[in-house]
């Protein structure tokens, strides 16, 4: 009997544990950027930039303030730039993976539904401007355009934007 119960809360905490119900789950990944930032993903609709382990002036892009996600990310050796929807609109910015014959699907119900975008283009987006050096978050910018006009002013060429939808290329788990 004791055998039994050993083995039964051995295989429990592996599936605990190969699920994501205790410690990271399988398809959480961070991805490090410059000066020590990270990008984490916690959660499909949490992915967050931060500096891990300090507590800083500039709270974190993301994530970490339950209402928003990061869905691209881009970086040079000392800024770093983010585009954060809510995370209410993270299945309507995402449809292509969620649709079948043009309805989305697995979409959670929400009140007030009738109120959230429905496409990915009405979907607002907030740019940001981390200068890891400095640890100075500039933003939130509500359009493409005033991003664009903060990196010129700061001096910045343009970066490549890498979306956090799948995990990317350099990402660890």
């Amino acid at each position: 009997m004791k055998k039994l119960l050993l083995t039964i809360t051995a295989i429990l905490i592996f599936l605990f544990s190969a699920t994501g119900c205790i410690g990271p789950g399988l398809n959480d990944w961070q991805y490090d950027l410059p000066n020590g930032y990270r990008v984490t993903r916690t959660n499909p609709r949490g992915v967050g930039i931060g500096f891990p382990g300090v507590k800083s002036e500039e709270p974190p892009v993301g994530a970490w303030d339950g209402e928003s996600t990061v869905v691209q990310f881009c970086y040079n050796d000392r800024f770093v730039g983010a585009q954060t929807i809510l995370q209410a609109h993270f299945y309507i910015y995402h449809a292509e993976y969620f649709s079948e014959g043009g309805t989305l699907i697995n979409k959670p119900q929400v009140k007030n539904e009738e109120s959230l975008p429905q496409t990915k283009e009405e979907v607002p987006v907030n740019y940001f401007i981390i200068d890891t050096l400095e640890k100075i978050t500039y933003g939130p910018y509500a359009t493409e355009e005033e991003y664009t006009a903060q990196l010129e002013d700061l001096g910045i060429e343009e970066m490549e934007w890498i979306g956090t939808y799948h995990e990317p290329d350099g990402a660890y788990g």
